[in-house]
């Protein structure tokens, strides 16, 4: 027998096991009674399948080998752990643990029962993907669950559909830490010694590779971005190297969503936390949550007001109308101009000293890189357009505040660099007129997807760049919130759609 028989009492009968509710490969979670408070419990027990097994008489737990007791006696450890490390987090979407016990050889703790299923359950009962509005629901709970596991120096590490309890009131309970660890406090990452377990399609490319100083609040935004596909999609989502290998601007072909989702907002969002770049993803919840506000991720700025020059009136005409008539002359005349001008359908782009445009984000969302993140990895890709960044030369380094002379102005860059001590993968620009630029470098050249590109006068850029020179995304204008989406030729509108700053089409 696997599992304890119904009717069973532990505690001296204080607590009575109903039925089975589940089991894992190292538990058994059962429906329980508790007779003392007359309530309903969920009990797990610690039972590692393959390696324990069961007196039918007594329900006694025995090692079936000897030389598995020491395994057994460590992981039961981390049951122990992951009990008292859930009893500490105290927010009214995440479970609770009550009580935790030893008794038949192994050890258990007491929940509170969730009157419900989990997500991946009801995916499988109703056989059809979860609706836009319903994940908008689920989306703020999960946040709120995570924000006080990662406050109490905690990662999850397993959050995918199964993992996410919902009763018939909509209300979401995270549950199952067993993958969690705790915050290294002296290095950052995760304190442990042993390989931690993850599932394929929910594992950002950090976790799959066991490379445990780079886990932070990001690794579990992966898993949150993946579980949201599934419930978007019933699909399991790709594996990080398959979404790098889609080269494509939107990953439709690795992460295709269905067309009434193509163009949404948690599409974009989805994309973001699914950034195979740990440091392109969300940094911390507040972000995500500025994002579901429709506010603009903050990314700190050192940059004197006094400095910022006026910025003259804008007008948006449609891209129906006919643009290519447009002078070059006319755009370079404005080029030297130490702030951005978007004049009818136009965005004349400078970069300062030479006739360089800039290029875009695609048409998905700022994925915005934290400003005061000094590790700067260099995983990224482009699409086919945009040569890639990935770096893999075994003498490629990283630099803080290297001196770059180049035909878009000086700058400081920090950053990886190439074997020449050329700006080569993903690094920061801070241009000496106010200027920024956070994105992929290739050889000196600002070319790639996830750039995000400021204004002294706080007009902003986020997409592609290819070439020095704006290429598919968003450009939004500071002072009226503005904003156009689309492709750009020669650093101007080429294709795509003005919006006003509520989103309505101009």
């Amino acid at each position: 027998m696997q599992h304890l028989r119904a009717n069973t009492t532990l505690q001296g009968g204080k607590y009575r096991i109903e039925r089975l509710l589940g089991q894992g490969g190292f538990g058994n979670t059962y429906v329980g009674y508790n007779t003392t408070f007359d309530e309903r419990v969920a009990i797990k027990e610690f039972f590692m399948q393959g390696v324990n097994g069961r007196d039918d008489s007594t329900g006694f737990v025995s090692v079936s080998l000897a030389a598995n007791v020491q395994q057994f006696e460590e992981q039961r450890e981390k049951f122990k752990k992951e009990a008292l490390r859930i009893r500490k987090l105290n927010n009214p979407h995440i479970i609770k643990v009550h009580d935790l016990f030893e008794e038949n050889g192994t050890i258990y703790y007491v929940m509170d029962f969730v009157d419900g299923e989990n997500l991946a359950e009801r995916l499988k009962r109703t056989d059809k993907p979860f609706r836009e509005q319903e994940v908008e629901i689920i989306l703020p709970q999960i946040l709120d669950a995570l924000k006080t596991v990662h406050e109490s120096g905690i990662w999850h590490l397993d959050l995918k559909p199964a993992n996410i309890m919902i009763d018939k009131s909509d209300n979401v309970t995270l549950i199952d830490f067993g993958a969690s660890k705790q915050l290294n406090t002296q290095k950052g990452g995760a304190t442990t010694s042993t390989a931690i377990s993850y599932t394929n399609g929910y594992a950002p490319r950090e976790q799959m590779e066991q490379n445990y100083d780079k886990f932070g609040p990001w690794t579990d935004f992966y898993s949150l971005g993946a579980t949201l596909y599934t419930l978007l999609t019933n699909k399991r989502p790709s594996l990080p190297t398959d979404i790098d290998d889609d080269v494509t601007e939107d990953k439709h072909v690795a992460l295709p969503f269905p067309p009434e989702i193509a163009n949404t907002n948690v599409r974009k969002l989805i994309l973001w936390m699914m950034s195979t770049n740990r440091n392109l993803r969300p940094q911390k919840v507040v972000d995500i949550l500025d994002k579901l506000s429709d506010k603009t991720v903050a990314t700190e700025d050192t940059i004197d007001e006094e400095t910022l020059l006026a910025v003259p009136d804008r007008k948006k005409e449609s891209l129906d109308e006919k643009q290519d008539n447009t002078s070059i002359n006319d755009s370079h005349s404005q080029l030297t101009q130490n702030e951005s001008i978007i004049s009818k359908s136009r965005i004349p782009v400078y970069f300062g000293c030479g006739l360089f445009s800039i290029l875009i984000i695609g048409a998905m969302i700022a994925l915005i890189i934290n400003s005061n993140n000094n590790s700067i990895d260099v995983e990224n890709t482009v699409d086919e357009n945009a040569p890639a960044v990935i770096d893999t030369n075994a003498n490629a380094s990283n630099v803080a505040n290297l001196r770059i002379e180049s035909s878009l102005g000086e700058y400081k860059y920090t950053g990886a660099v190439d074997e020449n001590q050329l700006p080569n993968g993903v690094g920061e620009a801070i241009f000496t007129d106010g200027r920024q630029y956070r994105g992929p470098f290739v050889k000196g050249i600002l070319t790639g997807q996830n750039a995000y590109f400021r204004y002294p006068n706080g007009d902003v850029f986020e997409g592609t760049f290819k070439d020095n020179s704006f290429f598919e995304g968003k450009y939004t204008i500071a002072d009226d919130g503005s904003y156009f989406i689309g492709t750009f030729k020669n650093g101007q509108p080429n294709r795509g759609t003005w919006y006003d700053k509520n989103g309505n089409k101009l």
